[in-house]
């Protein structure tokens, strides 16, 4: 699967909202797409199966997460309600790109009934992974799955200059 990146500076509809002026400290955060076109985005793709209350906690959770990210502190700082950003499940092991075993954690956030699932990369680079509804009690093994396999598409990429060559 080709992947591409999309750089995320405002979210919303139909004008995205805009966030504080951005310093060469702050993270940058980037949506993996399908194809070479914002659209095509992961993150749109999942927010479009979501019911509309839940589509106004996604507003809420990019507009909290763009605040969040200006400083280029870790996101924890930023949240301080207890589960808003945390590992989603244990590291996940993966082979970087020139083919070394390493470990990575996937992080959770929580802004209501959505979860948004990302991991860090080097340059104050945060990469958004999926974004799914509340679920009862646990992630299904399937999504857990996906977003560990897509977790590790990017992670064969070299960082930051493959990440950089696949922005759009």
């Amino acid at each position: 699967m080709s992947i591409y990146f999309h750089l995320v500076e405002g979210y919303g509809y139909p004008d995205p909202l805009t966030v504080p002026d951005r310093t060469p400290a702050s993270w940058k955060i980037y949506m993996v797409c399908i194809k070479p076109f914002p659209k095509f985005s992961l993150i749109y793709r999942d927010a479009a199966k979501l019911e509309q209350c839940e589509k106004n906690d996604v507003s809420q959770l990019f507009n909290t997460l763009l605040i969040a990210t200006v400083s280029g502190q870790d996101l924890g700082k930023h949240y301080h309600k207890k589960g808003d950003c945390h590992p989603a499940f244990p590291k996940v092991a993966y082979k970087d790109h020139a083919g070394k075993d390493k470990k990575i954690t996937i992080y959770r956030l929580r802004q209501n009934d959505i979860r948004l699932y990302f991991i860090y990369r080097s340059d104050n680079t945060i990469i958004l992974l999926k974004l799914l509804p509340k679920f009862s009690l646990k992630l299904e093994a399937s999504s857990q799955k996906e977003i560990e396999t897509l977790a590790k598409i990017v992670l064969k990429l070299k960082d930051p200059e493959q990440i950089r060559e696949r922005i759009i």
